[in-house]
């Protein structure tokens, strides 16, 4: 039976091993983003992901930003942070709780029914276990109920600048590995199609 790398064979019997080695290459590691495109399209050179380069922007700017705030201006974002902070605990709290009260309701009917058969009664243990785990894992507010500690404009500044930085370092490396691994795939991608007689084009 053909697989979808050999399929065209039977249309092309005059097919080259470049023409089959073309094809096949989009199977591997170099070409893994194209593995779901129809297999008559050429392995093609990619490049970087702008992901990564758009986030370096962003956390610049927002350092940059962060950085350049008076006093003023980092005691109310320090402000707005935990004014909304206490809000999205209490949804969360809220929405637990709901959650809860749902789940209890289901556990108290599973309980109280009769399944038809004794066939139907490892279903009921299912369905039982299935809540009380959901309770234990999707229900607890002991997180969103811990005082939210109020930081000065000053301290807020310093621990949003150190995150920033963090998180600046974390996407260059990603932005750098994403083009050190595009790097990779494209020259792996020109040293096969040089020895197929091939042309590598984006």
């Amino acid at each position: 039976m053909p697989t979808g790398y050999t399929s065209f064979l039977a249309d092309d019997l005059e097919a080259t091993l470049a023409d089959f080695a073309w094809r096949c290459a989009r199977a591997m590691g170099a070409c893994i983003a194209q593995r779901d495109e129809p297999t008559d399209k050429p392995p093609r050179l990619t490049t970087p992901s702008d992901s990564y380069s758009d986030g370096v922007a962003s956390k610049e700017q927002e350092l940059a930003e962060v950085t350049a705030m008076t006093a003023s201006e980092a005691e109310l974002a320090s402000q707005k942070e935990y004014s909304k902070r206490i809000a999205d605990n209490a949804k969360a709290v809220l929405k637990r709780e709901k959650l809860r009260s749902t789940y209890e309701r289901l556990l108290a009917e599973v309980r109280s029914w009769e399944p038809p058969t004794a066939d139907h009664q490892g279903l009921k243990e299912f369905m039982e276990e299935q809540l009380v785990s959901s309770i234990e894992f999707d229900c607890d507010t002991e997180y969103y109920r811990r005082p939210i500690e109020k930081l000065d404009g000053k301290t807020w500044k310093a621990q949003r600048a150190a995150s920033l930085r963090y998180e600046l370092d974390r996407m260059v490396h990603l932005r750098d590995d994403d083009t050190e691994r595009t790097q990779k795939r494209n020259a792996w991608i020109k040293a096969l199609a040089n020895s197929l007689g091939k042309e590598a084009s984006y």
